[in-house]
């Protein structure tokens, strides 16, 4: 095992796109209240953008999980696949960081889109497909 450096688990303060939604939602009244998410850290530091919407049947006895799992552009299956490289982190949360995957939150388990940007349009697609399943809150876009 030498040579092999074990990730660590990020601080609040080490996840700045995080601790401003956090920041943000104190300030805010409204919930949505829709439980918790897995999300890649990549996304919670900055360094990556949301790039994959997975949704899975959420755990069996837990109240709190939706099911919705958020990867970002620049994750690899490595990466991945090291647990300290994810967070769970509430749906309202993901929410203030990507406010169009409220748009997606009801579509059911067993949905992976990826978001394509083709530079004239920014959308959900099937991840399979790539056709096109939403447009990316053009409302939103130009905020």
């Amino acid at each position: 095992m030498l040579g092999k450096k074990k990730a660590k688990k990020l601080t609040l303060d080490e996840m700045p796109v995080l601790k401003k939604a956090i920041e943000i939602l104190d300030k805010r009244e409204d919930r949505l209240n829709l439980g918790a998410c897995m999300v890649s850290n990549n996304i919670l530091t900055g360094a990556g953008q949301l790039r994959w919407c997975y949704r899975h049947e959420p755990y069996r006895g837990s109240d709190v999980d939706n099911g919705w799992e958020f990867l970002s552009d620049i994750d690899t299956k490595k990466f991945l696949n090291v647990a300290e490289n994810w967070s769970i982190i509430s749906f309202d949360q993901m929410a203030v960081i990507e406010p169009c995957v409220v748009k997606i939150f009801d579509f059911p388990p067993g949905t992976d889109l990826v978001v394509i940007d083709d530079g004239d349009n920014r959308y959900f697609a099937d991840s399979e497909t790539f056709a096109p399943v939403l447009r990316y809150c053009p409302d939103e876009e130009d905020e």
